[in-house]
């Protein structure tokens, strides 16, 4: 190499090394935007796409790290890797692997991009540019709210996310970061751009929260109002009562169906605490709360995906083991604490909007919850370190060793989508050997079996052949095996005719 070549290489170097932690932040802000238009990256191919960037930013992190001679920070290393372990082991008791498999990438993956933000974002004011620079992909999801709402006056608006539960449930997050700066210009637009969200989403949930949120935000406003002004602040307090026991009301009784001696909600949550009282150790499986449902589910409630509680439903599908590491972490978290106004109150109302509501059970709320708590971890010397050395350069291998593990059932889904295709339209020999090819790439996958079961049984019509019968059969139980869905059990007892 030259001496010019060394220079420019040098120079390079140079730039990278003052420039990676921002474009680390920018990656993680990029990922937020991209997960928001994804439907909160909630199914396998936006998620994997999250997942390979994000294992991009941690490879340039250790790079930049490694070049600079710092240290990587690594605060309840211990509890969250038990938390993670034990979440791999109820995968292992799942009513449906394919899904507790995915969830576990979730999380470990949410856990990735907490320690960048940690890791790039050391400073407030770093953490403060951060949220700032995030809160702007708030604005495109407004506009598209704003267009669905003049094109179609009755929609259920939820943008590019799944629903307005979901939708709202995000735009929580930047009520109180954006609240004391709106008045500055470089805040103004964001803050619009949040309250027309959650004016758009409607949801009586979310207000309910902000109002549990805005009590702990202006908590010293209330306490000094209540020793000057004791009177006018009891009539106020009542007041609000009665106002939220309305809304409790209207939504627990004259918004469920007629007749119903349970709200879906209730019916819902004691559905999970039946799951919990028949799998107390290891739970139903991470994630798997929609396909254990049928076998547990309670009174008249409707059907559902999740338990809207997230506390009771992580404890129907991890079990005590899995809520008990869970609430290690959290007691590590709690002990390093440093309250924060406009963070904690954050964290108190999307919590509370969690106990009722459908939110961090998806992908895009479960990282914004970590990040928003990144403000309010205390620096601790004590925390796990990882050197510039071996150890990075083994940490950074064992991450793309794990590539193939999510890559390789993202490609077998392709085939399963091409497989429906093909069922579809009748094309059952080209939709079994798409199925075959999803199965042989990931044995576990439990839907592939059933459709290779239902070719089986459109041939058995065809021909009558009872060897077409028997594979239909063991196909069925393969697919038993891995997701215990009550109709693969009906097919299984009720053969064609």
């Amino acid at each position: 190499m030259s001496s010019r070549q060394a220079r420019v290489f040098s120079r390079l170097g140079e730039r990278f090394d003052g420039y990676y932690l921002r474009f680390i932040q920018a990656g993680l802000v990029l990922c937020i935007g991209f997960a928001m238009f994804a439907q909160a990256a909630h199914d396998l191919w936006a998620a994997c796409l999250v997942f390979s960037f994000l294992t991009a930013l941690a490879t340039v992190l250790v790079i930049g790290h490694c070049r600079t001679q710092q240290s990587i920070q690594l605060p309840f290393a211990g509890p969250v890797l038990f938390v993670l372990g034990t979440y791999v082991v109820s995968s292992h008791y799942s009513y449906d692997f394919v899904s507790s498999r995915f969830e576990c990438w979730v999380w470990f993956y949410s856990f990735v991009g907490f320690y960048l933000l940690i890791n790039c974002a050391r400073t407030p004011a770093e953490l403060d540019s951060f949220f700032i620079l995030t809160s702007y992909v708030l604005v495109p999801l407004a506009l598209i709210c704003v267009y669905l709402r003049v094109n179609d006056p009755n929609p259920e608006i939820h943008a590019t996310l799944i629903n307005s539960v979901i939708l709202s449930g995000f735009a929580l997050y930047w009520v109180f970061f954006l609240w004391p700066r709106g008045f500055h210009r470089s805040n103004t637009i964001p803050l619009i751009a949040v309250i027309i969200i959650l004016l758009l989403g409607r949801s009586w949930w979310a207000i309910f929260s902000l109002v549990i949120g805005f009590m702990y935000y202006y908590q010293e406003v209330i306490k000094n109002n209540y020793s000057k002004r004791r009177s006018t602040f009891l009539i106020f307090a009542f007041l609000s009562l009665v106002s939220c026991a309305a809304v409790l009301f209207l939504k627990f009784s004259l918004y469920q169906k007629q007749g119903y001696p349970y709200s879906d909600r209730i019916a819902w949550w004691i559905t999970a605490a039946k799951m919990t009282a028949d799998h107390p150790v290891v739970g139903v499986g991470l994630g798997s709360y929609s396909t254990a449902y049928p076998y547990f589910h309670a009174a008249k409630g409707l059907n559902t995906l999740y338990a809207h509680n997230f506390s009771l439903q992580l404890l129907s599908e991890t079990g005590l083991l899995g809520s008990i590491s869970l609430l290690w972490l959290v007691r590590a978290i709690a002990r390093r604490i440093q309250l924060h106004r406009v963070f904690t109150a954050t964290l108190t109302t999307v919590f509370t909007y969690s106990l009722v509501h459908i939110n961090m059970e998806y992908f895009l709320n479960k990282i914004m919850f970590l990040f928003i708590l990144a403000p309010l971890i205390k620096p601790n010397e004590a925390d796990w370190k990882i050197q510039p050395g071996r150890w990075m350069a083994i940490g950074t291998f064992a991450m793309l060793l794990l590539i193939p593990s999510w890559i390789v059932p993202w490609v077998a889904s392709t085939h399963f989508v091409e497989g429906t295709r093909h069922e579809e339209n009748g094309e059952w020999s080209s939709a079994r050997e798409s199925y075959k090819k999803a199965t042989e790439l990931d044995r576990a996958y439990g839907d592939a079996y059933a459709g290779l079961a239902r070719t089986y049984s459109q041939a058995y019509r065809d021909r009558g052949s009872a060897a077409d019968l028997a594979e239909r059969r063991a196909y069925l139980a393969e697919a038993f095996h891995w997701k215990k869905s009550v109709r693969f059990l009906v097919e299984i007892e009720h053969p064609p005719q």
